[in-house]
């Protein structure tokens, strides 16, 4: 699931191959996508909410052009695994990828090639994101590591570890000085990255952790865990305060809009719910 930056409007993607965009005003679906040959796991608007990506199990990038109802490009054999999650940089200009394979990849949308390939994990890389108005970006993997990297030099900058297993997610707040990371044994963790050291963790509970988001003010961080809950935790307490309860499945995408106001979260029981 993504947001638009503009618009009220969110893109979502499904096991069905499709992926459908809704509007926010009259939850209504406006627009449906159809291409992929395989379920469709990563989604993410181009900053001018002009263009969307899409990945997934076909192991295909496919870039589609809203004011020309196309495709406009489409990145054929650029991995071996499926493709977890992808990127938009904020000048529109670049996409991430992050693959089962345990690379990342950076395409260049001018030239429409690859310009990078960023290797260090072992395992699956399953959390992708871009440190806001910077060329750094975050990586957590199956191999319980979290790294942050140069998009420039394609070298890692920091490795942080101490998960013991799985990380499902990671995110860099909003100021760009914390990362967030969660994993399968439901443990959250932040990083303070100019210190470079662990803050605090928090177990959420038995359920895995799928997905994490920062709200825009930095206190507080939302957990999305496979028990259909979403977990709310203090960042300045370092504790669970209240669980959101509402979904009738897992809970994996979570998105947090421009003013603060509304959480977005999208669930294996296919549904949106917002939260005020």
């Amino acid at each position: 699931m993504c947001l638009h930056a503009k618009k009220q409007i969110v893109a979502t993607a499904s096991d069905d191959c499709t992926w459908k965009i809704w509007n926010l005003d009259n939850y209504e679906n406006i627009m449906t996508g159809e291409g992929h040959k395989d379920w469709i796991s990563a989604i993410d608007f181009h900053p001018a909410g002009s263009h969307l990506i899409t990945g997934g199990g076909d192991k295909a990038i496919k870039v589609w052009d809203f004011i020309n109802s196309s495709i406009a490009h489409t990145f054929q054999d650029i991995h071996t695994g499926p493709i977890w999650k992808l990127k938009f940089h904020d000048t529109g200009d670049f996409i991430l990828s992050a693959s089962g394979d345990g690379a990342v990849k950076l395409f260049d949308l001018n030239s429409m090639k690859m310009r990078q390939q960023f290797r260090s994990h072992t395992d699956s890389v399953n959390g992708l994101n871009f440190q806001p108005f910077t060329n750094f970006f975050v990586t957590g993997s199956a191999d319980r590591s979290t790294s942050i990297w140069d998009m420039r030099t394609g070298l890692t900058v920091q490795t942080f570890y101490g998960h013991l297993n799985t990380i499902n997610d990671a995110n860099f707040s909003i100021g760009g000085q914390y990362v967030s990371t969660c994993d399968s044994d439901g443990i959250v963790k932040l990083w303070d990255i100019r210190m470079v050291q662990e803050l605090f963790t928090v177990d959420t509970g038995n359920a895995i952790a799928h997905c994490l988001t920062f709200d825009k003010s930095t206190k507080m961080l939302a957990v999305g865990c496979s028990d259909a809950e979403i977990k709310m935790i203090n960042i300045e307490k370092a504790e669970l305060t209240s669980s959101l309860k509402g979904h009738e499945d897992g809970v994996t995408s979570l998105y947090i809009n421009q003013d603060n106001g509304s959480l977005y979260s999208a669930g294996n029981d296919s549904t949106i719910r917002i939260w005020k």
